[in-house]
C-alpha cells in the first residue's frame, strides 16, 4: 500500500512538472495559458498559482534579457547518431552571469555578434 501511494505521489508531481512545462510552452508561443487553466486545477494548481508562475516565466526572460527564438526543437547530431528535442532556444540580448557561490567564480556567457552568428 505504501508503494502504491509513493508511486501516485511521483506521478503527480511528474505531472505537475509537465503542466508547468506547457504553461511556459504556450507563454512562449503566444497562447493563452487560461486554456490550459483548468488542467492544472485538476492537478490541484490554483489558477492563481498559474498564472504567477506564467509572470514569473516572463519576468526572468526579461530579466536576464533572453528572446525565446524556438519552442521544442527537434535536433540531430548526425556524427553521434543521437537526437532529441530542446526545450528552447534563446538569443542573449545582453551579457549573462553566472556566479558559483562556493567557489567564487564568475562566469560571462556573452552573446554572438550578428555578423558571426550568420557564417
Amino acid at each position: 500500500m505504501a508503494r502504491a501511494k509513493d508511486l501516485a505521489e511521483a506521478s503527480i508531481a511528474a505531472d505537475r512538472g509537465t503542466h508547468a512545462h506547457q504553461l511556459t510552452e504556450d507563454a512562449d508561443d503566444g497562447r493563452s495559458w487560461e486554456e490550459r487553466a483548468e488542467a492544472g486545477e485538476l492537478l490541484g494548481i490554483d489558477a492563481a498559482v498559474q498564472h504567477e508562475l506564467v509572470v514569473a516565466w516572463r519576468a526572468m526572460l526579461t530579466d536576464h534579457g533572453l528572446e525565446v527564438l524556438a519552442v521544442e526543437a527537434s535536433v540531430v547530431d548526425d556524427l553521434w547518431r543521437t537526437a532529441g528535442t530542446l526545450d528552447r532556444i534563446v538569443r542573449l540580448t545582453r551579457p549573462l552571469r553566472f556566479a558559483n557561490t562556493a567557489t567564487g567564480e564568475v562566469v560571462d556567457v556573452i552573446q554572438i555578434p550578428a555578423f558571426l552568428s550568420r557564417q
